[in-house]
Formats: C-alpha cells, structure tokens, sequence
C-alpha cells in the first residue's frame, strides 16, 4: 500500500495442518492486491508444557466460551520446518514480502534464511530477552506486540532494542478481543506509544468488523495487521478474523484513508482558477460621482468583477469618480485614489 502504511494479513493460525489451505489462502490474497503476508513459524510443540493447562476462546456464532487444553492446541497448529519452507517460498513466490511471528532460535533463523521484510515479536514474547537479542541480530524491520503489556514492560523492551541498536521497529497497539466492547480498544494509546517511544506504531486489531483498522490508519498507524479467515469454522482466533473476500474492499479503503491525509500542508498555484462564488462589491443603488462610498449604498455579489470583499476596509470614504447604476460592479479605476479627509 501507499503512503508507508502495510497491510499484513494473517493466515498463520487459521489453516492448522493443512498446508493446501494456507497455500490457498496466499493465491487468494495476491489476487486481491496484498504485498506481504503475515505468518508464524510454529514448529515445536515443547514450547507449551504439557499438563491441565486450559486456553480459552470466544465462539462468536454462538456466543460462548470455548476451553481446550493448551498443549493440545498448540499441537494441533505445529508445522515442520519443511512444510512451512514450502509455504512461505510459495508466498515469496508470488512477489509477496514475508512476516513472521517467531517464537525460538530456530524460528528467527529460519525468519533470516527467507530474508522476512518484518519479524514479529508476539506480546507473549514481550519479556524474553533471548528472543528479543536473537531477532534484533536480524535485518527486519521488528514488529513488537504489546498485547497485555504494561507501559513498563513495553518500555523495557524497546530499551533492549536501543541496547542492541535497533531503530527500524513498530510498536504494535494490541487491544482485546470479542466480546471485548469496543470501549476497550483505546486507539488514542497506540498513538501514545508513538509519541513515548518515538516510533512508528501500528494496529493488531482484534476486533470483528474493520472499522478499528479505519480509525488506526487515519490517526497514523503505519502497519495494520488482521486475521483471515477462509471458510467457515470454529477456532482460536476467529472470533475476531475477517472474511478473506473482504480484503479488496479494506485494502482500497486504507489506501483510501491514507492518501487523504495528506502531508498536512497546501499549496496553491498563483494562476489555479479561483472560485467564482467569491464575492465582490457591487453598486447596492444608483451612485453618483463624488459621492462616499459607505454600508448604504454597497453590496456585495459573486463573482467578483472587481474590488474584492475583502478590501472593503479599503475604500471606506472614499469617492466615486463616475456614476455607477444599481447592481453594477465597483471597479478600481471607478473610485477616487485617496479617501476623503
């Protein structure tokens, strides 16, 4: 997209194991205009313990919490490196820039090895400072989540970031998802975290509709991430993702959005045409020479044939030089140079 905002939609939690889909759901986004694709590299399920540990997730169809055990879950999104060599070389393939949420070492050197144009860190990942040093050794932009974090922790993340030199990062705004009310999404702190951190800041949104990505882009995100969903279906995340035939539409109108913010500035050419409902001023009754001009006997009309409105402190006492007939235009070289005494 233009003027430095990037649209990353997200299939990397919503096609599990079936890497058809995901492949599916790369040529669908390219054909609706998306230059970047968003994933992650989920290739090892020892990440999560294994135990009575429970994630839970709102179904919005029916509008009820959904518990699952967490291990359970994350096996059932885990991929091998291999697979998601094939997936993600297809979407390189396709002329697309890669992002990918990483979550190890090998998940940032497999990020490096595919040259990702961003490397996410997830919010959960926001106090893991091995991971934060690993993936600031990368030549990524960073895109660093703050989901559930407080301004405390965020802050000392960025400053771990400063520590390893990084500058080219986004702080993204993570607000909560549904039933969440919209009340909580506070877009007016994704652009404080801006203005804290002196960066550029985004949106992960985790609302249902779009309107949240709207607001984000014309109160100056500069990346807005969304989940895509392709079909129907109940699962970790979709409560909040959008249906992939809506890309087109939300990609033109961040666009949209974006260039009508312009650079804040506006020039006029001196010879641009003027508008013709500019007023001027007009005889208001029949004027005699060497009579005042004054509020009883000005008007003013459009367009302006003569001297403009805005010049009527100019030609207070001052006298005509010829008759003027009613409703005639007041011209310059129709009045007396200096006022009156």
């Amino acid at each position: 997209m233009k003027k430095n905002v990037i649209f990353l939609p997200e299939i990397g939690t919503f096609f599990n194991r079936d890497i058809d889909l995901a492949k599916c759901s790369v040529d669908r986004l390219v054909a609706y205009g998306a230059t970047c694709i968003k994933g992650e590299v989920l290739h090892d399920p020892e990440i999560c313990l294994k135990g009575e540990f429970y994630e839970r997730y709102y179904d919005i169809e029916s509008q009820k919490w959904v518990e699952v055990n967490y291990r359970e879950l994350i096996e059932k999104k885990v991929n091998s490196i291999e697979q998601y060599h094939t997936l993600f070389s297809h979407v390189l393939s396709r002329g697309c820039d890669l992002a990918l949420s990483v979550y190890d070492a090998r998940g940032v050197e497999f990020a490096g090895d595919l040259k990702a144009k961003f490397v996410k860190i997830s919010s959960s990942n926001i106090t893991h400072r091995p991971l934060i040093d690993a993936i600031s050794k990368l030549n990524s932009t960073i895109l660093l989540d703050t989901g559930h974090a407080s301004t405390e922790e965020i802050g000392r993340a960025v400053g771990w970031l400063s520590e390893n030199r990084v500058t080219d990062f986004v702080i993204e705004h993570s607000p909560p998802a549904p039933p969440a009310p919209v009340t909580e999404h506070n877009l007016q702190y994704m652009v404080n975290l801006g203005r804290i951190f002196g960066c550029r800041y985004g949106l992960s949104d985790h609302h249902a509709g779009l309107e949240m990505m709207m607001a984000a882009v014309a109160m100056g995100a500069s990346v807005i991430e969304k989940g895509i969903k392709l079909g129907s279906g109940v699962d970790q995340d979709t409560a909040h993702a959008m249906d992939i035939d809506d890309v087109p539409y939300l990609i033109q109108a961040l666009q949209n959005i974006a260039l009508g913010l312009g650079n804040g500035s506006r020039t006029l050419l001196p010879n641009r045409k003027k508008y013709q409902s500019r007023m001027g001023l007009i005889a208001k009754v029949p004027i005699a020479s060497g009579e005042l001009l004054c509020e009883n006997n000005v008007s003013f009309a459009f367009p302006c044939l003569g001297i403009p409105v805005e010049q009527i402190e100019s030609i207070k006492d001052v006298t005509v030089r010829k008759d003027i007939e009613e409703g005639q235009p007041i011209f310059w070289h129709d009045i007396s140079i200096f006022p009156q005494p």
